[in-house]
């Protein structure tokens, strides 16, 4: 949704068409015009969110059109959303608990128990939601017989370094999920 920025390279070296409408901030009503003119010319089957401005822009959206299938995935606990600093915080928190409880006819998944935890403790009823779990198999991880790991290990370079690997954004929220302390 925003300035591709970062994003130009991956987007343009995307096997799967992709597009931006650059939204210059949360508060971009220009943006927001390109944003549903495009979406009325795509008319979609399915309406996937991600974030709290595709959020509150895609949701009311798509079950305003009736577009068949409009879905959220919520990626962060509560607290990300609604614990905001300024005025400015405060107002996109308001907005958005407004949004999602607005639109409980949208379908929203969680990726974990917690992040569901967490909002039921907000006192927040988007609907129901539904928990698809990591999709990474842990017994197929911890399986790996320790001669292939000191070999992985050795080839690169880690003697017995600690290593943590993880696919995610470098951001508050998911550093503060990793704990790591010296021996």
């Amino acid at each position: 949704l925003m300035e591709e920025g970062a994003q130009r390279e991956q987007m343009a070296s995307c096997p799967v068409p992709t597009e931006g409408v650059g939204l210059r901030g949360s508060f971009d009503p220009f943006g927001a015009r390109r944003l549903f003119r495009r979406l009325r010319e795509l008319e979609p089957d399915v309406l996937h969110t991600h974030l709290m401005l595709a959020d509150c822009l895609g949701r009311p959206w798509g079950l305003r059109r009736q577009t068949p299938a409009v879905v959220t995935t919520l990626h962060s606990s509560a607290p990300h959303f609604f614990d905001r600093p300024g005025l400015g915080g405060r107002l996109m928190a308001q907005v958005y608990r407004e949004v999602m409880e607005r639109t409980r006819g949208a379908r929203t998944i969680a990726c974990s128990r917690e992040i569901v935890a967490s909002f039921e403790r907000m006192r927040l009823d988007v609907g129901g939601l539904t928990v698809v779990e990591n999709g990474v198999d842990l017994e197929r991880v911890w399986s790996v017989p320790n001669e292939e790991r000191a070999r992985v290990r050795a080839e690169l370079g880690l003697g017995d370094s600690f290593v943590c690997v993880t696919g995610a954004r470098r951001s508050a929220p998911k550093l503060a999920l990793i704990t790591i302390s010296e021996p």
